[in-house]
């Protein structure tokens, strides 16, 4: 490996060689009315920038034959293009920024190629996409500052990850994925993602895409979150979210923390948990299940054979199709089927619940839990105003049971027992 130093420079460097470790030390410069400083077609070479690095298109750049090529903005460099900060094509590339890095017009660091891998603790800036990686089985590691007018960090292909610990923010999204059917990524954020967008705004904190997206939040986001087609997974159970979640099509899975959670399954065969909170989550088409956790809940079916479950708390259980399971849990529950043979089910200590829409010789009570006989259960309903209240006291439980409009209609067969 040849040590090659780079002083003062307004004429740009073009790698002639592979394998050189190229340094612009502190205090030094180079600029360029074109890309300033340019690997080619070269390969496992390495710029280190302690200096500053001006370019009137791309400050830093790579060509799609290269291969295993690496730069180090130190903690003293600055890197300006005009278009692209950094911009490497080719696979296997390493970028590492712990000084700052901007492209004006475009991107702040570009990765076009397969497995290659950006670290930040630095600061990034780019208009478009302050970070966008293009390929597949790529690596963002941020523990820095990444900010963008468009995308913080815009990711394609399949099999990357990116890891935040620092700060993402995009006037657009924080986050987007721009992926295929089939295609997965992984996102975990302990840090703080965010869109920067105004009021009435189109931005999403994370948008996804076509493919298969698995969001980890310990951190802040701030910002819906829109993961849109596939089978996505999506929990932010030790960590808080400042806006809604839609799930998108696709069979997903959806976790939330423990604030208020708006969790919009959207179609597919979906499970969603609240978790603590008072918290609304809404099933569409499919089979779904549906948990509401701590807190006063509010759940909605869809069309499918849903299970709708409240835990603790005053829960709202409501469906609309199909054949659902209820369970209100503790608390007092409010329940309704809609349409379809549904099954209300029933722990000792279900609290004072009501049962709105209860058919006769369709629905049934799920009592398997008092291991009685229909005799006790008659012997603990009484009549008001032509509906039935079933005393759970008298079945060795706590609460009550109020079914609508069904005076003189229940029998032993609308029973599980």
């Amino acid at each position: 490996m040849a040590i090659r130093f780079i002083v003062n420079d307004t004429d740009g460097v073009d790698a002639d060689a592979n394998g050189d470790l190229w340094i612009l030390r502190s205090g030094f410069y180079m600029s360029n009315t074109a890309d300033t400083f340019d690997f080619g077609g070269f390969s496992s070479g390495e710029l280190l920038v302690e200096g500053s690095v001006f370019s009137q298109t791309d400050a830093i750049d790579s060509d799609s034959g290269s291969t295993s090529n690496t730069v180090t903005v130190a903690s003293s460099g600055t890197v300006y293009g005009s278009s692209d900060g950094i911009e490497m094509s080719g696979n296997n590339h390493e970028v590492y920024v712990y000084g700052e890095v901007t492209g004006l017009n475009d991107r702040g660091v570009q990765m076009i190629g397969d497995t290659g891998t950006v670290v930040i603790t630095g600061i990034v800036y780019g208009q478009s996409d302050g970070i966008s990686l293009e390929g597949d089985n790529n690596q963002l590691i941020n523990s820095g500052t990444i900010s963008s007018e468009s995308d913080g960090v815009n990711v394609d292909g399949t099999g990357s990850s990116v890891f935040n610990s620092g700060t993402i923010a995009g006037e657009g999204h924080g986050v987007e994925f721009n992926t295929l059917a089939g295609e997965e990524n992984t996102l975990r954020n302990s840090g703080t993602i965010v869109s920067t967008t105004p009021p009435g705004g189109s931005g999403m904190a994370v948008l996804g895409d076509f493919g298969n997206e698995t969001v980890i939040n310990t951190g802040l986001l701030i910002g819906d979150v829109d993961l849109r087609d596939g089978n996505d997974f999506f929990t932010t159970r030790h960590g808080t979210l400042v806006g809604d979640v839609f799930a998108g099509a696709g069979d997903d899975i959806v976790w939330g923390g423990d604030g208020d959670d708006f969790l919009d399954l959207g179609s597919g065969n979906d499970t969603g948990v609240g978790g603590a909170g008072q918290d609304e989550l809404r099933g569409a088409a499919g089979n779904d299940i549906i948990s509401g956790g701590l807190g006063d809940d509010e759940l909605v079916g869809g069309g499918g054979a849903d299970t709708l479950q409240g835990g603790a708390g005053d829960d709202i259980l409501r469906d609309f199709g199909g054949d659902d399971l209820l369970n209100g849990g503790t608390g007092d529950d409010s329940l309704a089927g809609g349409a379809g043979t549904d099954t209300f089910q029933f722990y000792r200590n279900a609290g004072n619940d009501i049962i709105w829409d209860f058919q006769n010789g369709t629905d049934l009570i799920d009592f398997t839990a008092f291991n009685v006989f229909f005799s006790d259960i008659n012997g603990a309903i009484t009549t008001r105003w032509g509906n039935v209240v079933i005393d759970l006291a008298d079945l060795g439980g706590n609460g009550s049971i109020l079914i609508m409009g069904a005076a003189g209609q229940l029998d032993a067969g609308d029973f599980i027992l």
